[in-house]
């Protein structure tokens, strides 16, 4: 049984800096897809929450939930090509698509290896975008999320390498796992 707030989201309060509380006498469980709602000093933060075989517990705004099955039904020719390539796990794991984590969406998610894909088109080649990719990737990693970038050409021209690319960086977090 846990008998502080502060045990069970640890992470979730770093990221948020909410106030933390005791709970009550009782038993207090929680589940895929459960709402979390965290008082701060100004406001209320309604909080939804993912996890993982680790039981690592990963942020996402539910907002972006809508928005992340609006991108997995337009999806671009690389991401749509790369998708093929290993879903229904292809490659011993399972990814999932347009996946919402803390702000942000990433292109493909595994959550056994708490591993990312992101495929970059050619809008990632100006500075100002590159500058709010690293920014994004800084803090999902800050989160515990490993990350692969692929670029948008490669994924439709070099399909073999892309997919070796995957396969090594997979063998590296499963020996890490260890």
């Amino acid at each position: 049984m846990v008998n502080h707030f502060e045990e069970l989201f640890e992470g979730v309060f770093q990221t948020f800096r909410a106030i933390y509380f005791p709970l009550s006498r009782g038993k207090f469980r929680l589940g895929m897809g459960d709402v979390v709602f965290i008082h701060t000093k100004k406001r209320m933060i309604n909080l939804r929450l993912s996890f993982n075989m680790k039981n690592k517990i990963l942020p996402y705004n539910p907002y972006l939930k809508k928005y992340a099955r609006k991108l997995r039904k337009q999806g671009i020719l690389s991401e749509v090509l790369l998708w093929k390539q290993i879903k229904n796990k292809s490659l011993g794991i399972e990814f999932h698509r347009q996946v919402p984590i803390d702000n942000y969406i990433v292109d493909f998610y595994c959550h056994e290896l708490m591993l990312a894909i992101e495929i970059d088109g050619s809008s990632h080649q100006f500075d100002e975008i590159a500058v709010k990719d690293e920014i994004r990737q800084n803090k999902l990693e800050s989160l515990g999320v490993h990350f692969i970038r692929f670029n948008d050409r490669d994924v439709k021209k070099h399909m073999d390498r892309i997919l070796q690319a995957l396969e090594n960086k997979i063998e590296e977090l499963k020996g890490n796992e260890r």
